[in-house]
């Protein structure tokens, strides 16, 4: 899969792309979600929970202000075992590129 972030759309906004599907994710089932800064404590999922797409135009897209974390989670099909792949921080993980009119987009894969 691959998680994609455009950085500095609009001044500290994100667009957050998930999806791009792989033959090494047909075992899995994965989730997207999104941790606001000022509800550190609460996830919202997309997707309404746990989805496996064998398709590689599947893909979530959502937008995100700088502070807050996207959290991507994945766990083998069939299975219990929920993996955390990574829990990217808008803030920390800003380039120093994206700054005034430039937008920069760094993209994950895993």
């Amino acid at each position: 899969m691959q998680l994609s972030i455009i950085f500095n759309t609009k001044p500290d906004l994100v667009h957050v792309t998930f999806g791009m599907y792989t033959v090494k994710d047909m075992d899995f089932e994965f989730r997207v979600g999104l941790i606001k800064k000022e509800e550190s404590d609460r996830i919202y999922w997309f997707e309404e929970g746990w989805f496996f797409e064998p398709s590689a135009e599947k893909e979530i897209k959502f937008n995100a202000n700088r502070g807050d974390k996207i959290t991507v989670e994945r766990k083998k099909k069939p299975g219990d075992s929920i993996e955390i792949v990574k829990i990217w921080d808008t803030q920390e993980d800003w380039p120093p590129e994206a700054y005034g009119d430039a937008v920069t987009v760094v993209s994950w894969y895993f």
